[in-house]
């Protein structure tokens, strides 16, 4: 059953661009405190986001998902925006692509030697990876 909430505007943003432009009933995020929902016309709110989910309730009560590495929430004033190093939508997430990030996150790491930058980097890939398998298993 669909919301009866206000419409509010929400973007999604990541380096490479903007993801999401649009208005939404709901906005759900996965902060470093737990999951969140934010909705039109309540307290402003800033909130670091952790590996997780972001979920925005469209006009039509469906619901679009994406897979987020870490970042921030900001809403307020009846908007929200919310700023990730990626996301990727569900329908695009695959299995054998999460695999890949992490067979070559650990290549990344075997090779990284005594290079703390390269092993961080290498260890964030293999996360990023594990994580969008958890992802892609949770949602189908």
């Amino acid at each position: 059953m669909a919301s009866t909430y206000q419409l509010f505007p929400v973007k999604v943003v990541t380096p490479e661009g903007v993801l999401f432009d649009g208005e939404v009933r709901e906005l759900e995020v996965t902060s470093v405190s737990g999951g969140m929902g934010i909705l039109a016309r309540r307290a402003p709110v800033v909130a670091d986001l952790k590996l997780g989910q972001v979920r925005a309730e469209l006009e039509d009560g469906t619901w679009k998902t994406w897979a987020t590495e870490e970042g921030f929430v900001q809403s307020s004033n009846s908007t929200a925006t919310v700023v990730v190093e990626d996301a990727i939508a569900l329908e695009d997430v695959t299995a054998a692509a999460a695999a890949e990030l992490v067979s070559e996150g650990k290549a990344k790491l075997d090779a990284a030697g005594d290079d703390e930058a390269d092993a961080k980097a290498a260890r964030r890939e293999i996360a990023w990876g594990e994580h969008l398998a958890a992802f892609k298993h949770q949602h189908g």
